[in-house]
């Protein structure tokens, strides 16, 4: 299964006659009884669905090793549910023994686990002490809770200024295409709009409610509405944002998954 010679570099894709061409996770391969490297990759899109078992085992066999990124593998597959079952207790175990090492994602997996009480008792005192370790090495989705942490003053003393320079630290680094990029904005919108955290600023809060609009957040094109109805006198736009169909409830774009990819450090 994906077997190469010992010389094998370890290269971004590996090829298999069975599954074709995979990712190679690093430091993920072992000798075997032939002294060739065998790769304990299962990022082959129909490898995995062919052989779950077979995958698991040896994923499970290059964790209980030690391996960084087995663990973190490992837990991601557990939280993930795309291959097998979720288990939070399970994803949980893993991803804390990979944050134990330092693996940055894994960090912002248990604070975000903690904060949502998946496999867990919700804790925000727990959540906040994650989600600093993964910010202080700039993880954008830790940056986004802990800046609602402070804002509502939950497992953290209540500072406004710290929850303003993580949601913008967040807002610098979250892409278009990331499901957290809407509600991030309508959040800046609405604090600019209503002068809390930051000074109230119309120009700055129709700027955050149009980047969030545009990503498809309703919320943001009635908010983005009402504050041209309100703000700018502007009733045509205002109106023809209101009457834009929404594309999804703000709950479904509330949170990002708590699954970060295996190779995030």
């Amino acid at each position: 299964y994906g077997k190469k010679k010992k010389k094998h570099d370890c290269a971004y894709k590996v090829k298999n006659e069975e599954y074709g061409v995979g990712n190679c996770i690093a430091e993920m391969h072992d000798l075997d009884e032939n002294g060739n490297v065998a790769h304990y990759d299962v990022l082959f899109g129909l490898g995995v669905e062919k052989n779950v078992t077979l995958a698991l085992k040896l994923i499970k066999s290059a964790a209980e090793k030690g391996i960084l990124s087995a663990k973190v593998t490992l837990g991601s597959l557990y939280a993930d549910g795309k291959v097998i079952p979720i288990d939070y207790g399970s994803s949980f175990k893993w991803l804390l023994k990979a944050a134990n090492k330092g693996h940055t994602g894994s960090q912002y997996n248990l604070g975000f686990f903690y904060f949502k009480g998946l496999g867990v008792v919700k804790d925000y005192k727990k959540a906040s002490e994650w989600f600093i370790k993964a910010s202080e090495k700039g993880d954008q989705y830790a940056d986004y809770y802990l800046g609602l942490l402070y804002y509502d003053g939950k497992g953290v003393s209540k500072d406004l200024t710290l929850a303003s320079k993580h949601l913008l630290n967040a807002s610098k680094k979250i892409s278009k295409t990331d499901k957290l990029y809407g509600i991030l904005h309508y959040n800046l919108g609405s604090f600019y709009s209503k002068g809390i955290i930051f000074a109230k600023d119309d120009t700055l809060a129709l700027k955050h409610f149009k980047l969030s609009a545009d990503s498809g957040y309703s919320s943001s094109q009635v908010a983005l509405g009402l504050h041209h109805l309100a703000t700018t006198k502007n009733t045509e736009i205002g109106l023809k944002l209101l009457s834009i169909p929404l594309f999804y409830t703000s709950d479904a774009a509330a949170d990002p998954s708590p699954v970060m990819p295996a190779g995030s450090q």
